[in-house]
């Protein structure tokens, strides 16, 4: 009842908060579980304890250990040509479809009036339609 849910909850601040404990914090907790063991009727609980704060020992050791093993390899730096070739193609055309559509949304209805970016002496009258073709 009571004893199970205090064991539960010591048991999920373990699993979740180890880190922010203390090293006397840590024995007190040992010697309490010493103490657990004694009992018959919470020994299981002690054990299952003890077991979950192993594992985070070893957690925390594995981690020290790939830290220290950290390899930091050579970055080779990409050309914009070699750049396409390692991102995603959509990603690609998503960004140039942002691109083209900053300047299609620029286009004002005047600007299409009498085929204005066709005609050599109207051509400023249209730069937004003359750019998207550009880019085309």
């Amino acid at each position: 009842p009571i004893q199970l849910r205090c064991c539960n909850c010591l048991k999920y601040l373990i699993e979740t908060q180890n880190e922010d404990f203390s090293d006397t914090f840590n024995q007190q907790l040992e010697d309490f579980l010493i103490e657990l063991q004694k009992n018959s009727a919470y020994a299981k609980f002690a054990t299952i304890i003890k077991t979950t704060i192993q594992k985070k020992k070893d957690e925390q050791q594995t981690t020290k250990t790939e830290i220290v093993n950290l390899t930091i390899e050579e970055k080779i730096p990409l050309s914009p040509c070699k750049l396409l070739f390692v991102m995603n193609e959509e990603e690609i055309a998503r960004q140039l479809t942002l691109v083209d559509f900053r300047i299609y949304r620029a286009i004002r209805p005047v600007e299409l009036l009498n085929q204005a970016w066709s005609k050599a002496k109207y051509k400023y009258r249209a730069k937004n339609v003359l750019a998207l073709v550009a880019r085309s």
